[in-house]
């Protein structure tokens, strides 16, 4: 295993840990003072476990080498994992706005005091797990963090409608605050949503433009031609590109000095696979390139 798998490992590690701790304090807090709001918060805290317990096992099983049976390995289940995170947070911010509203109906009284230390424990939890989950690249640790980030937010409003709470006894700010939380989920996950399924669905990888590509792939000495591309994603930090390389009458050993210069120049769009067929064209005859094309 390399040192950023380590890395990742250990920080996922304590990222759970100090999630499961506030989550039993935030269910238990909420049941204790009647707060929907914080009751909320707990179980979005069981979702982020769930988002971390994914992104290790994804992680583990990332790491294990491709086989006969699956020649790419299993990148791939760091994608369904998101894919999957992002479908839980749509499921519950569903059922805490259904919650909300029968609250806003029937306002349920509450502690301020306990609602107002609990919501400063979840804040401070919520900074430590995102300290040791930042600066990773992986799709599926984005999705954590933004599980984390928008539970951050959220203890920020808590805290906010403790203090209303405390001092005003009008308990209609919890259901709204619930409303709040629920929203700041589907907004933080939609981008997850979309990101994972553009993967999926083999789209071109987010942040490059396959003109670009061929561009560059152009600049090469001794290429006449680039066609039938086929740029994707194999995983969050994995590209992987396979195409059809139009070159002169020209050695065997210089159509590999030549594709050692494409994954060189491919590098920069982070593309660790690449495939490349290679087509002679006799005097660089139009005609002919257009028939290989075709």
């Amino acid at each position: 295993m390399h040192d950023k798998d380590e890395i990742k490992f250990s920080s996922l590690k304590a990222a759970l840990f100090i999630t499961v701790s506030v989550m039993v304090i935030e269910i238990g807090g909420g049941l204790f003072t009647r707060s929907l709001a914080l009751l909320s918060d707990g179980f979005h805290m069981l979702v982020h476990i769930l988002a971390l317990g994914l992104a290790f096992l994804a992680l583990k099983i990332a790491t294990q080498l491709p086989t006969s049976k699956r020649t790419f390995g299993l990148h791939r289940i760091e994608i369904f994992a998101a894919l999957l995170n992002g479908l839980i947070l749509w499921a519950l911010a569903g059922g805490i706005i259904w919650r909300a509203i029968l609250r806003i109906e029937n306002p349920v009284p509450i502690q301020g005091k306990e609602f107002l230390i609990i919501a400063f424990i979840g804040l401070a939890a919520n900074l430590l797990v995102m300290s040791k989950l930042k600066g990773h690249r992986d799709l599926n640790f984005r999705g954590v963090y933004l599980h984390i980030l928008g539970d951050t937010l959220s203890s920020v409003a808590i805290i906010f409608g403790a203090f209303w709470i405390l001092f005003t006894n009008q308990y209609l700010v919890d259901s709204i605050l619930s409303i709040i939380i629920a929203l700041v989920i589907v907004l933080s996950s939609f981008k997850l949503l979309k990101d994972s399924l553009c993967i999926l669905l083999e789209a071109t990888p987010k942040g490059i433009k396959l003109d670009r590509v061929i561009k560059e792939m152009m600049k090469i000495e001794g290429i006449i031609d680039v066609h039938h591309i086929h740029l994707w994603a194999l995983c969050s930090n994995i590209n992987v590109i396979s195409a059809h390389i139009c070159v002169g009458d020209v050695k065997v050993k210089e159509t590999t000095k030549i594709t050692k210069e494409l994954k060189r120049q491919l590098e920069k769009f982070n593309i660790k696979h690449a495939t490349f067929q290679f087509e002679c064209l006799k005097n660089h005859n139009h005609k002919e390139l257009e028939e290989i094309k075709h």
